[in-house]
């Protein structure tokens, strides 16, 4: 015969009046602190511990790469740091110095992604070395500060910023130039950068940033469109001998 599903309420005597408001007693094997929740109980932490085999900084190098878990955190959160100390123990952003000058302009090819057709590449190429080649030698300027990324002594990304006046007459933080080594496009660095540089301009006290790159640069837009980039102006261009085809137009 199977045991009664309820034992404590066998035998139990009708409740009466005077059973009204009184608080009924608990049985005996009753225990408060098992049927409360793990969370709410005093004899066990708020958080439960990790697993004796788990090892964070395995399971965060597995999902980002090489990177250590201070850098995973960066990457995960990249407008809270700017002190290279907190990126990494291999990875720095940090400012640029003199001898980093022949690491970055090797780098200044990566500034061309982008660029429309019908322009001149070899133009373009010597434009980009120009430009970075003015960033650098201002780097040392409070309001055209450059920055780098330091893998482990070798430079895989540059930054350079400065001011850029709206022809509304307001002055805003700008992102000159920003590239990152072909093969460690998928490690943060872009990101580590940019935030490096909105803590410099927000710390300088501009309230807004901006930057240009070319229409074609379908990586470059979708990479600033995630960080909140928004198009303010667009650039539009006509090729002026294919359009005397048709003829002048006419007037009506």
């Amino acid at each position: 015969m199977l045991p009664p599903l309820y034992p404590a309420r066998q035998n139990r005597r009708p409740t009466t009046r005077a059973d009204l408001g009184r608080t009924p007693s608990l049985p005996p094997h009753f225990n408060p602190e098992q049927n409360r929740s793990p969370r709410a109980r005093r004899d066990r932490p708020a958080y439960p511990s990790l697993l004796p085999h788990f090892n964070p900084e395995k399971s965060a190098r597995s999902r980002i790469g090489r990177t250590t878990v201070k850098e995973a955190i960066f990457i995960a959160s990249p407008r809270v740091i700017l002190d290279p100390d907190h990126v990494g123990e291999r990875m720095q952003i940090r400012r640029y110095r003199d001898d980093d000058r022949d690491a970055v302009m090797a780098l200044a090819p990566r500034l061309t992604t982008g660029v429309a057709p019908w322009r001149r590449s070899d133009a373009v190429l010597a434009a980009v070395h120009d430009w970075v080649d003015a960033s650098l030698e201002g780097h040392d300027v409070d309001d055209r500060p450059v920055f780098v990324a330091d893998d482990a002594g070798i430079i895989v990304g540059f930054a350079t910023a400065g001011t850029r006046k709206h022809w509304s007459g307001q002055v805003d933080a700008y992102i000159g130039e920003l590239a990152v080594a072909g093969d460690c496009l998928t490690r943060g660095i872009g990101r580590a950068m940019v935030a490096a540089i909105e803590t410099w301009a927000r710390t300088a006290g501009y309230s807004r940033i901006m930057l240009e790159t070319g229409a074609g640069n379908d990586s470059g837009l979708a990479f600033y469109a995630a960080l909140g980039y928004t198009t303010e102006e667009v650039v539009l261009t006509r090729d002026l001998a294919a359009g005397t085809e048709a003829g002048p137009p006419r007037l009506t």
